[in-house]
């Protein structure tokens, strides 16, 4: 998980996406499993993995250029903001986090991933071979 604007982490000071990935770190998730599936998969025995990394665009900043499957992958990538509120939620809820501050940080999710211009995320496509 992390987005980018022009090659540079646009992500580092939002402190929604910080308290998201330790608190799935604490119940055993990677929300950067994608990033990391290479290492998983060579400790998992496959040799000769390769990786190979996307830009996803997020946001309707490319509505008006770009190829027709560009821009829908903008316009997804808003539809799927949504989702954040409810994997916040669901992974606050219960903890230390009262209702009042765990709906602050979907706030701050909304406003952060609603605003950037040119702002996309990494996809990951990563392929191994079991050894022969």
């Amino acid at each position: 998980m992390g987005w980018y604007i022009d090659e540079t982490p646009c992500d580092q000071d939002w402190e929604w996406a910080d308290i998201l990935k330790a608190e799935a770190r604490k119940e055993g998730m990677d929300l950067e499993c994608g990033k990391n599936m290479g290492k998983y998969m060579r400790n998992a025995g496959l040799e000769v993995t390769h990786t190979k990394t996307y830009k996803w665009p997020w946001g309707a900043w490319l509505a008006d250029t770009g190829h027709l499957e560009t821009r829908r992958l903008g316009d997804l990538s808003l539809k799927t903001s949504s989702m954040f509120n409810g994997v916040i939620a669901r992974l606050l809820r219960g903890k230390s986090y009262s209702e009042e501050r765990i709906a602050e940080l979907q706030s701050e999710a909304n406003q952060k991933l609603w605003g950037g211009q040119n702002m996309y995320i990494r996809w990951y496509v990563t392929l191994g071979r079991k050894p022969i």
